[in-house]
């Protein structure tokens, strides 16, 4: 099984995203959208695993305590101007980074740099002024965070189907 740690957005923000992406897809530049449906926070990613036992346990042990995040900037990775991801940031982002912190030390496995974001779009092509207008953009809308979860992606011809495996409630 194929597994992911992430954070389940408001529908509010799912909202304001879901407009972000009507207007990606009136770009040249050839990508793949994300489906509003499966918008979320990735916290970590886990790959592939036999058994998701050893996975649960480090998500039970995150800091309890829900909190407030929001929308903010737009992205790229790996830079603007060499785009192969769209993302939309959120902010602050510490009490995530935090939790990240805790999900590695639990599995035992070596803290990555982690940037914080909503994946909206893998570019195959070069950003054209579609894509370089909505990086300029600045969003506001608010999330509470009170939940993360464990899910399990399985990829399909169509995207990726998420289903969660478990959950903790902050």
């Amino acid at each position: 099984m194929r597994l992911f740690y992430g954070f389940h957005i408001s529908e509010e923000a799912r909202g304001a995203l879901r407009k972000e992406l009507e207007e990606l897809k009136k770009s040249g530049t050839d990508m793949k959208l994300v489906e509003p449906e499966n918008l979320h926070i990735t916290l970590l990613f886990v790959g592939d695993v036999k058994d998701a036992e050893k996975y649960k346990k480090a998500l039970d042990s995150v800091p309890k305590g829900a909190f407030d995040i929001r929308l903010s900037d737009f992205g790229a990775f790996p830079h603007e101007d060499r785009a192969k991801v769209v993302w939309a940031g959120i902010e602050p982002e510490e009490n995530i980074i935090s939790i990240h912190r805790v999900i590695c030390s639990q599995l035992g496995s070596e803290e990555t740099k982690y940037k914080p974001h909503i994946t909206l779009a893998r570019l195959k092509g070069e950003p054209d002024s579609v894509v370089r207008k909505t990086l300029a953009k600045k969003l506001g809308t608010p999330i509470k965070v009170d939940r993360v979860q464990l899910l399990e992606s399985h990829l399909t011809p169509k995207g990726p189907k998420y289903k969660v495996i478990h959950e903790v409630r902050l």
